[in-house]
């Protein structure tokens, strides 16, 4: 057992032990960062749709008071304070509003 080869043998075993931990080491460091950033990734993506989710749930503030003044142009809520009305539709062969 103390021959030259046995003590090379022994040495490279004992050299290439470590090394191939550490090998594996790194391989399984990689593959738990990899899984991280997949992770990450993920929850950057459900926080992005919950956003969305309650963007859609919010009203347009805007497009509703816009529909309304639409609304009130024309129709039965149409009245001179909203502009819906022709003021010469409403003179009736009169020179005023008042009949004068």
């Amino acid at each position: 057992m103390c021959d030259p080869i046995s003590m090379g043998l022994a040495g490279a075993a004992a050299i290439a032990g470590p090394i191939h931990s550490a090998e594996q080491q790194r391989k399984a460091g990689a593959q738990a960062r990899k899984q991280a950033e997949r992770q990450a990734a993920a929850q950057a993506q459900a926080a992005e749709e919950q956003a969305n989710r309650q963007a859609a749930k919010a009203p347009s503030i805007e497009a509703i008071v816009a529909a309304n003044q639409r609304a009130a142009m024309g129709g039965p809520a149409s009245t001179m304070v909203t502009g819906g009305v022709d003021p010469s539709k409403l003179l009736l062969g009169r020179a005023t509003l008042l009949g004068g």
